[in-house]
This record gives C-alpha cells, structure tokens and sequence, in this order.
C-alpha cells in the first residue's frame, strides 16, 4: 500500500491507499461521480494516482468553517452534513459528492463546518497532488481544472434559480 501524505489534515484517521485501489468500484458507479463522468478509464487511472483515500469515523470532523482549504474531497461512500452557522439545517450529502470545488480553486477559507454522519470513505485531492498532475499531464490536469469549474457552475446556477423562485414566492 502507498504510504499516505505527509502533513495532511487526515492523518489521524484510517489511510486506505490510493484511489486507484478503488478504481474498479468508481468505475462500476461512474454516473454517481459527477466530477468523474468525464474522463475514459485510462484517464481516470491516471487522476486517481494522485487522489488519497482516508476512511472517516461517524462524528469525525472533516474541516472547520474558517480553516484555510487547500485540498478538494469525492465522497466514495457514506453521509457528511455541512452545516452553515447561519442555516439551521444541515445539507446531508453522499456518495459521488465532490466537497470544496470553490475553495480548492481559490484557496479561501471554508464556508461551512463539515461532519461524518455514518462510516464515510473518501478521495482527498490536495494542491500538491492537482500540481503533479498539471507537471506530468498538463492536458489532463486542464480537463480536470475545467471540471471543476463546471460543477461550480452547475452549483451557482442552482443557488440562482433558488433564489429566483424564493423571490416568486416573495412576490406572490
């Protein structure tokens, strides 16, 4: 098994390996990982060498609102809550859910706390392993930055349409 990452913030939980290890499972569920769908086997075999997989404990906290971001998650199975201080209720996600797209990009502080609802597995790309892909596949680590965008996009027009039909009601 590859050692894990040093200095990363889940170090004191259960390291799985990488997510190539996990590959087959990933690829049997595809239209589950929305940031994944994208790319052909061979691809995926070379961005999952660089995303590390950590097996989460129910109650484990898996980042602070406030703390600095510097890594993007892929829940491969499980529940989290995200909960924003300012919404009473949490958003519960699950498998095939990428976490922290806009803060990877723009390296801002985490907007919500983050919680482990059941036993969760996830895939933790870090800036180091998305520079690695850039240094030795540049054409792919563009098609992965240009998925990304894309599910910020996809996010932003959803908040946008909330808001308009909350603003329907409003009028209403």
């Amino acid at each position: 098994m590859m050692e894990p990452p040093k200095n990363n913030r889940y170090q004191n939980i259960p390291y799985l390996g990488c997510t190539s290890d996990f590959l087959e499972e990933i690829a049997d569920n595809i239209d589950q990982f929305e940031l994944f769908r994208r790319f052909s086997p061979q691809e995926l075999l070379m961005l999952s060498r660089h995303l590390h997989c950590y097996a989460a404990p129910r109650g484990y906290l898996l980042f602070e609102k406030g703390e600095l971001s510097d890594h993007l998650i892929v829940i491969l199975s499980g529940e989290v809550s995200v909960k924003e201080n300012n919404r009473s209720k949490a958003r519960v996600l699950g498998a095939g859910v990428t976490i922290g797209s806009e803060t990877f990009v723009d390296q801002h502080q985490w907007g919500a706390s983050c919680t482990v609802n059941k036993p969760t597995d996830l895939a933790v790309l870090s800036k180091d392993g998305l520079n690695a892909i850039l240094m030795h596949s540049p054409r792919l680590g563009n098609r992965f930055l240009l998925a990304i965008m894309q599910s910020i996009v996809v996010k932003i027009r959803a908040i946008e349409q909330d808001a308009d039909h909350k603003a329907e009601l409003l009028l209403s």
